[in-house]
């Protein structure tokens, strides 16, 4: 997987202009090197990122929606389909490849991973989507150790591609009632959530940044679907707040 980025494009675009035409305007440089830039995202989590056939929504559809509006060359990668049916956007139909899966800990995610990047390497990718921890919380998992498999996930990550860049939520606590009756808005919650943003300065590197995307607050009791899940407004505005990390790579 050849995967190009604008930083990495403009220097061999513009000699390659200059041997063939003698003269290229800064513009369509610029155009040359919108039109080669694609993304190869590996979305990684619980439910949240799986998504439902009925019942809850991921975000992922959303996004992928607003990368192709944006003229981005998409490949979701993973070994995990989703089955739910979503409408074509631009006559394209939408890749559902994903790695989320329902009920998992950050420890059994971490190991999956593991697995799906030793049988099938080609499956790492330039971008990483990393949404987990909501299971640790609720079936008591320490923070410590959830925090030890997202470490030892983005040693992974960039152990397969060394200068992967790596988005990681600080997640969304669920509706009101659900914060006021369980973990989710409590002190683990709080721990785990700063403890994401502590690591995410830790693992960056000048090849391979790690960046916090803060769930934490975007969210009202109106855009879940459950105590938890998310529903199409919810799940807009995950999508709306992937977008705007992925910026600096555009």
């Amino acid at each position: 997987m050849n995967v190009v980025l604008k930083r990495k494009l403009k220097f061999p675009i513009y000699l390659l202009s200059l041997s063939i035409l003698g003269l290229v305007s800064c513009e369509e440089e610029d155009d040359s090197v919108m039109t080669l830039q694609s993304f190869e995202i590996l979305a990684i989590g619980d439910s949240r990122v799986e998504g439902h056939q009925t019942d809850f929504v991921s975000y992922r559809y959303e996004l992928w929606k607003m990368l192709k509006e944006n003229n981005k060359e998409i490949d979701f990668l993973g070994s995990r389909i989703d089955e739910r049916i979503y409408p074509d956007f631009q006559e394209i139909p939408f890749d559902i490849n994903h790695e989320g899966k329902g009920g998992d800990v950050v420890g059994q995610t971490f190991a999956r991973i593991d697995t799906l990047l030793t049988n099938t390497p080609e499956m790492i990718g330039n971008v990483a989507l990393i949404g987990l921890g909501g299971n640790d919380l609720i079936q008591d998992v320490p923070v410590d150790v959830s925090v030890r498999y997202l470490n030892l996930m983005i040693s992974r990550l960039q152990e397969a591609n060394e200068s992967i860049t790596i988005f990681i939520e600080q997640i969304a606590p669920g509706t009101t009632d659900y914060q006021e009756n369980n973990i989710m808005g409590q002190e683990d919650y709080i721990r785990l959530n700063n403890a994401i943003a502590e690591l995410a300065i830790l693992r960056s590197t000048p090849d391979s940044s790690v960046i916090t995307v803060d769930m934490t607050t975007i969210l009202t009791d109106e855009d879940y679907a459950d105590d938890v899940h998310y529903n199409e407004s919810g799940a807009q505005k995950i999508a709306n707040q992937y977008f705007e990390a992925m910026q600096f790579l555009f």
